[in-house]
């Protein structure tokens, strides 16, 4: 049955509803990636007890390029609002920031994973990554690299 004077029947407009639909969910996710990407962070460290860095400064003076992997928790400190173009950018505070303990290093290292995972949808992680990964958890021996070699 028609009810269009075109002579437009239901799956004409069901088919146009959904193509119109699918554009706005691409619109949508477009907008929140142009949103995530855009943000600053504070530029001071948490005070006190809530700097787990503070006992790393030898440590990073020494080894200015080790990776330290350490878990933090963050907040919105302000919102940057361009009324020009309507976009807002938050300004990330770290409020607590604890390094990771050796012995905890593979179990936060999966966590990473699965949230990287979750996060891009990709199953498999790139080398490269992969190994920063293990490379900041310790995960890796650089001294004595595993041999290819399968003679042993």
């Amino acid at each position: 049955m028609d009810y269009c004077e075109c002579g437009a029947g239901d799956s004409y407009w069901i088919n146009r509803l959904r193509a119109c639909i699918a554009d706005l969910t691409r619109c949508i996710d477009q907008e929140k990636r142009k949103m995530m990407a855009e943000m600053s962070f504070a530029g001071s460290a948490p005070e006190g007890d809530a700097n787990g860095l503070a006992s790393y400064v030898a440590q990073l003076l020494a080894e200015p390029k080790a990776l330290i992997p350490a878990v933090v928790i963050l907040d919105t400190k302000s919102t940057k609002i361009d009324h020009a173009t309507g976009s807002r950018t938050p300004t990330i505070r770290i409020r607590r920031i604890e390094v990771v303990l050796p012995e905890d290093r593979k179990a936060v290292a999966r966590i990473l994973a699965r949230a990287l995972e979750r996060r891009t949808g990709k199953a498999v992680l790139p080398l490269e990554l992969e190994d920063q990964i293990e490379e900041a958890f310790g995960l890796v021996d650089r001294e004595h690299p595993e041999s290819d070699d399968d003679s042993a």
